[in-house]
């Protein structure tokens, strides 16, 4: 497995510690099933980038015959970003969260608030775009890649980190266990690689700032290994 630095895999296990089932998943484990997730959106976006070479979001949506949509997803206590149906097979965009989603990733982006746009333009040649302009494309193509690792992951069960053999839970009877923040850990490391992100998109989901993320993370190993239940 790849080798990931401390930020990736503390907003990684930030999201995993979200999972209703989190308490179920042995300390032992946790790294490892982190790292399958994100194999899983690196793997797809090397693919991806060695069959069709350079090529947008929106571009991909096209061949793989997803209709993308605008609307106005507004659910009560909760935040959507875009929603991805099988039957039809479609991508709604929350048109409300794009600037949104566009300012938190110009805020983020290191050094001077621009590599993370300029990376893009440069990836999809869109030069002479507008700075607010291109991080809101930007933010629009982070959308969709994400959504598109879904629907490869609801085709190929190999892409799919749920199905991990390792999770399965019961004295006497087992079952497997369905992590569900294992595919959204999956699906953010595909759009990361896939749009030249410089951050992991994680962080635009977990409220904490980078170095109480690592304090929490680095924490939790070193009770790990003491073991100590975190």
């Amino acid at each position: 497995m790849s080798g990931y630095t401390d930020i990736v895999m503390a907003y990684s296990w930030s999201m995993l510690k979200q999972d209703a089932n989190y308490p179920r998943i042995g300390a032992c484990l946790e790294r490892e099933i982190l790292e399958t997730a994100l194999d899983c959106g690196e793997k797809l976006e090397r693919r991806i980038r060695k069959d069709r070479g350079k090529i947008s979001a929106a571009e991909l949506c096209d061949e793989l015959r997803i209709t993308v949509r605008q609307a106005e997803l507004t659910y009560p206590g909760k935040l959507i970003r875009a929603v991805y149906t099988r039957e039809p097979r479609e991508i709604k965009i929350n048109s409300l969260c794009v600037p949104v989603l566009a300012d938190k990733i110009r805020q983020l982006s290191q050094p001077d608030g621009q590599s993370g746009a300029q990376t893009h333009l440069q990836r999809y040649a869109a030069c002479g775009k507008e700075a607010a302009g291109s991080f809101e494309v930007l933010a629009t193509e982070l959308i969709l890649a994400h959504e598109i690792f879904h629907d490869y992951e609801r085709r190929e069960p190999a892409l799919n980190p749920q199905l991990d053999a390792r999770l399965t839970w019961g004295r006497w009877f087992k079952r497997r266990i369905r992590v569900r923040s294992l595919s959204e850990i999956a699906a953010h490391r595909f759009a990361q690689v896939f749009t030249g992100l410089p951050f992991f998109p994680g962080r635009l989901d977990i409220f904490k700032d980078e170095g109480e993320v690592l304090a929490e993370y680095n924490a939790a190993k070193t009770a790990a290994k003491s073991g100590i239940s975190s």
